[in-house]
């Protein structure tokens, strides 16, 4: 007569887990953003926060107007080439709820801080930026996915905190400023599991800490 398998002290009673419930998103297409929005970026920050808030939803941003080259510039040589349709600097973004997605596909530059805080933002798609400002991202907690294939040039601080950051689409000759990359600690760990080096643009003390 066979013995009846015992349970195991580990084993756990409670062994049927619920899936994850995938949060709520609404998709937010600006599709003539000069005429819509009036060059203002503010309102379309304040479009985004206003419909996650009534929606209880996550917001993507899509800027489909190719005349939508720049995030943050406002200076008289952009808005004499007529590409200046932002006109507020930095900190466009900066802690804005409910921003999950961000696609613009024409945007070139985007200058510092704009997106810092955003503790919603997952993904970002900028396949034609080339220029990533100071800390544009800066303490993005959750963004893991960002597509910048044609990036050059990540400025200091552009990406540090975003601890989730995981899947990257570079430039491979991209220029990575004073700590680009710093606290990148999923990308990182991924770099060295597949056997390279990562330049995260972390600056070390010559000194090692002790002073001339």
């Amino acid at each position: 007569m066979s013995s009846v398998p015992q349970a195991s002290s580990s084993t756990s009673l409670h062994t049927t887990i619920p899936p994850t419930i995938p949060p709520k998103v609404v998709i937010l297409e600006v599709k003539n953003f000069k005429k819509e929005y009036k060059r203002n970026w503010c309102t379309v920050r304040l479009r985004v926060e206003r419909l996650a808030a009534s929606s209880g939803s996550l917001v993507d941003l899509y800027i489909s107007d190719p005349r939508v080259l720049d995030v943050g510039s406002s200076s008289d040589e952009e808005k004499s080439r007529g590409r200046a349709y932002n006109t507020h600097g930095e900190h466009l973004f900066a802690r804005c709820k409910g921003l999950r997605k961000l696609t613009l596909p024409h945007v070139e530059t985007i200058i510092g801080w704009a997106f810092s805080y955003c503790e919603d933002l997952v993904e970002a798609e900028l396949p034609s930026l080339w220029q990533l400002g100071s800390a544009a991202f800066f303490m993005c907690t959750s963004l893991s996915d960002l597509h910048v294939p044609e990036c050059w040039i990540l400025e200091s601080y552009a990406l540090e905190g975003c601890v989730r950051l995981l899947n990257v689409d570079i430039n491979i000759d991209l220029v990575v400023e004073e700590q680009g990359f710093f606290e990148c600690d999923a990308l990182v760990k991924k770099a060295e599991r597949a056997g390279y080096g990562m330049d995260t643009g972390q600056v070390t003390d010559p000194t090692g800490g002790q002073g001339t």
